[in-house]
């Protein structure tokens, strides 16, 4: 764990393999995600070293846990800011990879909700936040420093593995390639690209990881058409080609999630 500075009052911090962003300035510190609830102290830690105040506020690039967690500590007294389909999803127990998820208490959820994009001025810097739902999950995010020339995207790049998707909540393998480009529309020319996972990545490396995700899903639709089902899908490892990019997630999970992306689809 350790903060590296990418501009002029910004740093990246990366606590138990989540980074989260914060922008220091003369009014206090804006917090981009607050990492896993258990780790609250080790990344407070870290943002003492770099010298930054009290957070004013926090922005979350989605609702997933390891990023929201230390909204309850770290956001006391701050606003917290999210895309609008956020908020419901904190508000109540919910079920993430097979695991219960409790409701965050009511001073850890956004306050500030928005359906689009924010511009902030904040610590001499403008920030965007931009919506860019439906592909990781239905309320993602990504934040550009535009004086600093660095995207934080947060889940909707894993660097170098096949992704997570969260059908169950919004996510979509067919529409991430999609948001993807978005993304890369949103990016400046020589922009340094901050997943919320890992090393920072350059435009063509997001390009890259595009173009596997829209082979890898063009995959399984092919076999989908010849009329077979998950498992058999699954057991024929149709992305052998590609198991250079088994991570976290293997490419059989995201053979699965794929089918299920491709079966919503189709009913919606």
């Amino acid at each position: 764990q350790a903060a590296a500075a990418l501009g002029d009052g910004l740093y990246k911090v990366r606590v138990e393999w989540v980074n989260v962003m914060a922008l220091k300035g003369p009014e206090g510190t804006l917090l981009v995600d607050s990492g896993f609830g258990p780790f609250q102290d080790a990344l407070a830690s870290e943002l003492r070293k770099t010298g930054a105040g009290s957070i004013k506020l926090v922005v979350n690039t989605h609702w997933h846990y390891d990023h929201t967690g230390g909204n309850a500590g770290l956001g006391k007294g701050a606003l917290i800011m999210a895309h609008k389909a956020v908020l419901p999803l904190l508000s109540r127990d919910e079920t993430l990879l097979g695991e219960a998820q409790k409701a965050l208490p009511a001073e850890a959820r956004p306050s500030l909700l928005f359906s689009d994009e924010v511009e902030l001025r904040f610590g001499g810097e403008t920030v965007r936040v931009k919506a860019v739902p439906g592909g990781h999950t239905g309320g993602d995010s990504v934040v550009l420093f535009e004086r600093a020339n660095v995207l934080f995207v947060g889940d909707l790049v894993f660097q170098g593995q096949f992704p997570f998707v969260d059908v169950q909540h919004g996510g979509s393998a067919v529409r991430l390639p999609e948001v993807l480009l978005r993304v890369l529309d949103l990016a400046p020319r020589g922009a340094k690209i901050v997943p919320g996972h890992g090393k920072d990545l350059t435009a063509e490396e997001v390009k890259a990881y595009r173009q596997m995700l829209l082979d890898t899903v063009e995959a399984v639709r092919a076999e989908m058409a010849k009329g077979k089902g998950l498992s058999a899908i699954q057991e024929e490892d149709v992305l052998k080609p590609w198991a250079g990019w088994d991570g976290s997630f293997t490419r059989k999970d995201w053979i699965e999630m794929v089918y299920r992306s491709i079966v919503e689809s189709r009913s919606s």
